[in-house]
Formats: structure tokens, C-alpha cells, sequence
């Protein structure tokens, strides 16, 4: 559930952990530190049956498809002069024998180019557009990291693993969705629709599409519906509590404009969205809330917990979703355990998440250390194995 960030070492530490074939890895909102993980296992090659994505991650390319080609508007939202040299002919300036696949890359990553760089990388064929789009962000990165240290040996580490494989036009387009991402990471800017969103974000919709392209395993995709929905997933003792799987794409526009592909390529920068999932039979269970308030919830729709649960903070227990706790109901609230997990301790920690009996922070409060927590279920509760209490509040 959730693999975190971008290069993070997810795959090696599954593997050190001895741990065999996935069933399922699912990413239940498209933010870097989410999806960037899952991204890595499909990389790794690990031992994956089934991947559960955000529709996000296949509505991009199938926006960048239909793009209206207002080249000029797009170098204008982000905040660049239109490029003197830039012409464009039409609204299908790429062509390729792999069919659209190829050309919503190429279209993906020269939205990307000129969004970070100014430059634009438009005309021919997507081969030829890659190839140029490629030589655009390998001197970017290569500028930007000169004299900077460590930032070479950063910089080879990129080109390298992109390289390693080298054979088909799918490690072009990770390539690019790395270095656009990696690009983008000394940006300033960090709030919704800034610049450094934009890149970051077709960056992971570029390296997404190279890799679902790739992978054996199976892939599935989810929305998030906005309402109480309560969709079990076949073959799975799952519950998507807020979305359910799609099935098919009718309602993306054939027709996109600028505004339309900024908003959707900073959708991972939004917060409070996510999906919520419940995992679990009669005798136990673990609720996902992740990146969420439970929004979809209210006096007239809560989530009842009638066994034992492990139950994920809404939005990692931070303090704008302490409304959310009113409508997480437990028939014995003794038996469950919370776990809250932030990345920053300026964040202040929810009043209502402060008053759950059986608290964990996985970025422990009392030391200030990330660390690692295993529970078991056995005898009609959860135990406790591994890991320091919670000490918020």
C-alpha cells in the first residue's frame, strides 16, 4: 500500500526482507511519495501480480493525446516567452508506427521540456521529438549540477539507470520522465499549478507510462468518486470506501487545451484526495485513509468498525482532518491501533488523532527517528511487536 518516494529503495528492502511475490501494490493517490515506489517495483521487475493505480495515471497520456497543440498558450501559463524558433502545423505533429502510445509520450515530455526549460521540442516524428527532447534535458541536467557537489555523480546515477537496459523506446521515455523530474526538484514554487508541480508532474505520468508499458503484471485503475461508494474489488478481500475501478475512459475530452493539462498535471500536488480502502474479513482488519479528510463522509454516512482495525490517520494525522475522526465509528475502540506517519515535525499533529488510545507515529515522536512497526493479529487482537508508542500530545 503505497510505496513511497521516488528511488527510496522500496524493491531492495522487500528483498532484504525476504519477501516474495506481491498479490497486489497499490498507490492510492498519484503524489510523488506514493506512487514513486510503486513506480520503482515496476522497474525492479519485482514479483507483482497486479498493480492498483489512480485513473490519473492513465488519463494523461490520453490528455496529452488530444491536445489542442496551443503551443504558444502553454508557454505562456508557464510563465516562458514563446521560443522565436517554434512552429507548429497542426494538431498531430507526430507521427510513428507504434501508434498513439508513442505520440502521448512525445507529446507528454515536450509539454514537459518547455515547461522546465523554455526550449521547445516540437515537429517531426516522437522518435525524433524524444531524441531532441532528450538532448534538451541532459544538458539542463548537466548545467545544473556542475561544480555542485555530489551533483555529478547524482547526475550519472540518472543517465545510468535509464542507460542500463538500453534497447527500446520505452527506456527513452522513462529517461526523459526521470530527468524532467529530477529536473524540476531545485525548482521553486511548490504550491498547486507553480512550475515545479507541473514538471514533477509529467515527469511521474511520463516514467508511468514507460513502465505500465513494460510490466508483466496486471493493471488496474481507480477513481476516486467524491461520495461514500463502499465497491468491493473481485478476487480481493478489498473495499474501495470513496471510488471504484474503471472501466472505461468515455468521459476524457477529445479536445484539450493548455488549462486542462496544467490542472491535471499538478492533480498530485492536491491535497486531501485520495482513495480510502479497507482490507480484512470478520475477525480483522486495516483502514487505508492516506492523503485524505474523508470528505465523503458526513452524519449521515460514517464508517463503522465492528473488529479489531489498524487504522491509517486521515492525511497522517495531521490537524486538517480533525473532523474526520468523529465518523470513524468503532464498536470497540479499545482494540484498534492508529498510526500516523509525517514527514516534517513543524506539522501539527490532530487534536482528535491525540486522544486515540493505542497511537503509533512511524516517524517516532519520542526520538525523532523513522522507524518500523510489526503487528499480529492473533487470539481476537492486534500485538504489538515491534515499534515505540506514540507520545503527540
Amino acid at each position: 500500500m503505497d510505496g513511497g518516494s521516488l528511488s527510496g529503495f522500496l524493491p531492495e528492502m522487500l528483498h532484504e526482507r525476504s519477501v516474495g511475490k506481491i498479490r497486489a501494490a497499490v498507490c492510492t493517490y498519484p503524489s510523488p511519495e506514493r506512487l514513486g515506489g510503486i513506480l520503482d517495483l515496476m522497474e525492479d521487475g519485482y514479483r507483482v501480480a497486479e498493480y492498483w493505480l489512480p485513473d490519473w495515471v492513465a488519463v494523461m497520456p490520453m490528455l496529452a493525446r488530444g491536445f489542442n497543440c496551443d503551443w504558444p498558450g502553454w508557454f505562456d501559463l508557464c510563465d516562458w516567452p514563446v521560443p522565436e524558433d517554434l512552429c507548429v502545423t497542426g494538431c498531430a505533429p507526430y507521427s510513428s508506427p507504434e501508434g498513439g502510445w508513442l505520440e502521448s509520450a512525445a507529446i507528454l515530455v515536450s509539454l514537459g521540456v518547455a515547461a522546465c526549460s523554455g526550449r521547445a521540442s516540437v515537429g517531426g516524428s516522437a522518435h525524433y521529438v524524444l531524441k531532441e527532447a532528450l538532448g534538451i534535458l541532459s544538458e539542463q541536467v548537466a548545467g545544473r549540477v556542475v561544480g555542485a557537489p555530489g551533483g555529478v555523480g547524482q547526475a550519472l546515477r540518472i543517465l545510468g539507470r535509464g542507460f542500463r537496459n538500453w534497447g527500446g523506446v520505452e527506456d527513452v521515455v522513462l529517461l526523459c520522465g526521470r530527468l524532467l523530474y529530477h529536473e524540476a526538484e531545485p525548482m521553486s514554487g511548490n504550491g498547486y499549478k507553480g512550475r515545479k508541480s507541473v514538471v514533477q508532474g509529467i515527469g511521474l505520468a511520463v516514467m508511468a507510462m514507460a513502465l505500465t508499458a513494460s510490466i508483466s503484471g496486471e493493471v488496474r485503475y481507480f477513481r476516486q468518486a467524491g461520495q461514500l461508494e463502499d465497491y468491493l474489488v473481485p478476487r480481493h478481500p478489498f473495499k474501495i470506501v470513496n471510488g471504484v475501478e474503471v472501466r472505461s475512459w468515455e468521459g476524457v475530452p477529445r479536445i484539450v487545451t493548455p488549462e486542462n493539462l496544467l490542472a491535471a498535471a499538478c492533480r498530485p500536488f492536491r491535497k486531501g484526495k485520495g482513495l480510502v480502502l479497507r482490507y480484512g474479513d470478520a475477525s480483522c482488519g486495516v483502514l487505508f485513509c492516506g492523503d485524505t479528510t474523508l470528505s465523503f463522509l458526513n452524519r449521515h454516512h460514517s464508517l463503522l468498525l465492528d473488529q479489531p482495525t489498524v487504522i491509517a490517520a486521515p492525511r497522517q494525522g495531521g490537524a486538517s482532518a480533525d473532523q474526520a475522526y468523529k465518523y470513524i465509528l468503532s464498536v470497540n475502540p479499545d482494540n484498534n491501533i492508529w498510526v500516523r506517519s509525517h514527514y516534517s515535525y513543524a506539522c501539527k499533529v490532530s487534536d482528535a488523532f491525540k486522544k486515540r488510545p493505542n497511537k503509533i507515529c512511524l516517524n517516532n515522536c519520542a526520538h525523532r527517528t523513522v522507524q518500523e512497526v510489526l503487528l499480529s493479529f492473533s487470539d481476537g487482537r492486534w500485538d504489538w511487536l515491534a515499534g515505540g508508542g506514540c507520545v503527540c500530545g
